[in-house]
């Protein structure tokens, strides 16, 4: 499933990653992980190493709990043609969809783009009346715009908060 998204600049499109996104992927995990690389030092060998083993990590876990999950590589068009800005990792089962990862490149952050992805995988799962799983780091806050998107805290797992949201049954008037 493609979801599409529309944000405040301009709709950005959802295309699935492919080996040539190895690169970028790198360059996106790695501005997530700031604090931590910087204690290794941003640009030494040792950082560039840890980004990489951590990366191959998350994969491998998200395939192995997630077989049928999909990794997109969001893209909006800008000067005309399409630039690689964030990542949506998305596992839709039969009974559950589970937002494995959102991530966005620091300067594409608050610009309304994490916030218009989120509300397409809700209408998705509306429209498929499946809930919506996540867990989100004790301290992203990030937190507080699923809370604003209606997802529930439904408790911790290890550093993280499992958060949850719950599709409204359709009303009969």
């Amino acid at each position: 499933m493609m979801l599409q998204a529309a944000s405040t600049v301009g709709p950005p499109r959802l295309r699935k990653a492919e080996s040539g996104d190895t690169d970028f992927l790198r360059r996106l995990f790695a501005s997530t992980r700031g604090l931590e690389l910087e204690a290794l030092g941003a640009d030494s060998p040792l950082a560039a190493s840890f980004v990489a083993m951590q990366l191959a990590a998350r994969e491998r876990s998200y395939r192995s709990a997630h077989p049928s999950a999909v990794c997109q590589i969001v893209e909006p068009v800008s000067n005309g043609r399409p630039e690689a800005i964030g990542q949506l990792w998305v596992d839709i089962s039969p009974g559950l969809i589970s937002l494995l990862d959102i991530s966005l490149l620091p300067r594409w952050r608050g610009l309304g783009v994490g916030s218009a992805l989120l509300r397409d995988v809700l209408a998705d799962a509306r429209a498929l009346q499946r809930p919506v799983q996540l867990n989100v780091e004790l301290t992203n806050p990030a937190r507080r715009l699923y809370e604003r998107l209606g997802f529930e805290d439904v408790g911790v797992d290890g550093l993280h908060r499992v958060m949850h949201w719950q599709p409204r049954p359709a009303t009969n008037l």
